[in-house]
């Protein structure tokens, strides 16, 4: 399984007439993977589903992810992959936690990409 990611941080500002000053801002960061997956606390592998397995169906599946500011997976979105397969990997990924990730000792989101590999075993004859 891995994780990929660039760097990526958004703040905002307001520009009213009384001048420039600081507003509120969300802030979201997109992290590389190697870094992520370092700080991944709890982690449930996705069940192979018995369809999948009796139909030979394998491969990757690609999410976008969005990682809350308490470490929780707070949005996710199949980018690719069978429909089958995604379903048992947005269930468990929904379920990871991560450590929360600090920009200035404060928490943000965290954009990132999850690539799971689905592989049947080589059958012997």
């Amino acid at each position: 399984m891995s994780i990929l990611a660039a760097a990526v941080l958004s703040i905002g500002q307001d520009s009213s007439s009384q001048g420039s000053k600081a507003v509120e801002t969300r802030v979201r960061v997109r992290i590389d993977g190697s870094i992520e997956k370092a700080v991944l606390l709890y982690q449930p592998w996705p069940k192979y589903p018995p369809e999948a397995v009796k139909a030979g169906v394998q491969g990757m599946v690609r999410l976008e992810a969005i990682v809350g500011k308490d470490g929780s997976v707070k949005k996710l979105k199949v980018v690719s992959g069978d429909p089958v397969l995604a379903k048992a990997v947005t269930d468990a990924v929904s379920r990871w936690r991560y450590k929360q990730t600090l920009v200035g000792g404060k928490p943000v989101e965290v954009e990132t990409e999850i690539d799971v590999i689905f592989k049947l075993p080589k059958r012997t004859k």
